[in-house]
């Protein structure tokens, strides 16, 4: 899924397009793997590891959950717009969980990912980001466990274990 694995960047955005998971956008939990371009993160990350310009989001479609140095954030998408698409055209998705197949469990799960996010964003803040150990992966890592009251599933812990140089260590800032 990484370089880790050998494959190119372009390998990965062709292998794990988000047009390969349209028709499944709504039934699963999806970590997008973003390049990104700020260049204080290139240059502490470079310092600490060869792989230093992956950011990862949660998507609970239409929703994508983030977090950065401005603070938690959430943005609503849709693949159905020109532009939406075209942004999305660069990153790609990797299946995290499947949503409930009951249409009413699936709306209160999204539902708590919303109400646990609004909480997070009250210590998730820009004043308390760290790229080296309270970053974006952290916080994909805490809300997902908050949520489905489960560990993120091993091919993920695994893509975010090796961009996360403190190797996800708990963190008392939760």
């Amino acid at each position: 899924m990484s370089s880790s694995s050998g494959e190119s960047k372009r390998e990965i955005q062709k292998k794990y397009h988000i047009k390969k998971y349209a028709d499944e956008l709504d039934d699963y939990i999806f970590m997008t793997e973003e390049w990104i371009t700020n260049w204080f993160a290139h240059i502490g990350a470079f310092f600490s590891r060869s792989d230093w310009n992956t950011h990862v989001a949660l998507i609970i479609y239409p929703i994508k959950y983030y977090y950065n140095d401005n603070g938690a954030e959430m943005v609503k998408i849709d693949v159905r717009k020109n532009r939406d698409f075209r942004e999305w055209y660069e990153y790609p998705l990797h299946k995290v969980a499947k949503l409930p197949d009951d249409p009413e469990e699936r709306k209160k799960l999204k539902e708590l990912f919303y109400d646990t996010f609004v909480e997070m964003q009250k210590t998730w803040t820009h004043e308390n980001y760290d790229w080296s150990n309270r970053n974006c992966q952290h916080f994909m890592k805490v809300l997902f466990e908050k949520c489905c009251k489960k560990k993120l599933p091993k091919n993920i812990q695994n893509f975010v274990y090796y961009h996360d140089y403190y190797k996800f260590a708990e963190h008392a800032k939760k």
